[in-house]
């Protein structure tokens, strides 16, 4: 008597149609990605090979004498500033290896990360992950040229950002309730403050942000569990440095201080100087920027936007940096560090063009393109 095998169901997905669909979209996905990395790694493995530079000579020597003293038992040297970022790297002197070579490797690996990260934020900002590769692409590949980092170790940049882009990743991520995360938030941004000292106006935004869309609570959860985070680590760096470690760091500071304060008649010519020469280094973004942002008072013509807030915050934070130029001394790669918050703004302004205004949306981004294009 023959017997009859049921059918398979034809669920979705299963069609070959369907899982073409399906795999070019994860080839795509996969050549974005691609996209990205390239636009931090080109112009960065263009020049690993350079003679060593100013600042990145500095870095290095530290790390350094932080292995040398740390090797022989004697601790963190008792001079100096913080240098975190350099003490970290340190271990690079036991291998026997190009040191300042190895340096910049794991810098530019330190970029690639903050670069994954800022993409994955513009991606949630604009809720299109082709506007989002296009943007990150653009600005990573002006943040990583060498008037910015050198050969590739000239600041602890890549770095910092990366606890602060974690926190607006976990801040924002509405699925995690608990308390805990303000803490963590907190924790992430002393750690970019003791990596970079002029992070902590970033910190104050976080602060400012959470009070307004989360309330006081929680704003203060993320301000304990900065000040104990922070503390704590401080506290082993001093400990680490021997007796008077604490005055010696002071002491750094202040040596620091009288260095800036000596230039200080030439802070605004600097500035002008330095953040004309960013501008026209970072001319494609600078560009994106500009045809993004006019478009913004379009947006109210029927009703205020529902992002305004996210879009006060990157403002905010592709301004913010501005600030150490006109308190220290104005180099380029100290205007570097906006075109972060310049890329979550236009991110954001995007999401909010395509759900108003796709024509003109489309328009910038044909603009975007040929501008690029031609330069």
């Amino acid at each position: 008597m023959p017997t009859f095998k049921p059918e398979k169901p034809n669920l979705p997905g299963t069609t070959f149609f369907e899982k073409s669909v399906r795999y070019s979209s994860l080839l795509l996905h996969f050549i974005l990605w691609l996209l990205v990395g390239a636009s931090v790694l080109y112009p960065r493995i263009m020049h690993l090979g350079g003679y060593p530079a100013t600042d990145e000579g500095v870095y290095a020597y530290y790390s350094q004498i932080i292995y040398n003293s740390l090797s022989s038992g004697n601790g963190l040297p008792n001079y100096g500033t913080l240098a975190l970022y350099p003490a970290l790297l340190s271990w690079v002197f036991q291998f026997d290896f190009n040191y300042l070579f190895s340096l910049r490797i794991i810098d530019m690996l330190m970029a690639t990360i903050s670069g994954y990260l800022l993409f994955y934020i513009s991606y949630k900002e604009s809720k299109n992950i082709y506007v989002a590769a296009l943007l990150a692409t653009v600005y990573l590949f002006a943040a990583n040229q060498p008037i910015f980092v050198q050969h590739g170790f000239k600041n602890s940049f890549s770095a910092a950002i990366i606890p602060a882009l974690v926190a607006i990743i976990v801040g924002q991520n509405s699925q995690w309730q608990h308390p805990i995360k303000w803490y963590f938030c907190g924790a992430l941004l002393s750690v970019s403050i003791l990596l970079r000292e002029t992070f902590v106006p970033f910190a104050m935004l976080g602060f400012i942000s959470i009070f307004f869309s989360y309330g006081l609570k929680n704003a203060l959860r993320y301000s304990f569990g900065g000040i104990i985070a922070g503390t704590a680590i401080l506290f082993s760096i001093v400990k680490l440095r021997g007796p008077g470690g604490f005055e010696s760091l002071i002491h750094s500071y202040q040596d620091a201080y009288i260095l800036y304060e000596s230039l200080s008649s030439k802070r605004i010519d600097l500035f002008l100087q330095n953040g004309a020469t960013s501008i026209k280094e970072a001319a494609w973004a600078v560009i994106t920027s500009i045809l993004l942002i006019i478009t913004f008072p379009f947006l109210f013509l029927k009703q205020v936007p529902s992002s305004f807030s996210r879009i006060l915050f990157w403002f905010a934070a592709a301004t913010i940096p501005l600030l150490e130029p006109l308190i220290k001394i104005g180099f380029p790669y100290h205007f570097s560090l906006s075109l972060i918050g310049l890329c979550g703004l236009s991110s954001v302004i995007s999401r909010e063009l395509l759900a108003t205004f796709k024509s003109i949306f489309f328009a910038i981004f044909l603009a975007i393109f040929l501008v690029g294009a031609y330069l």
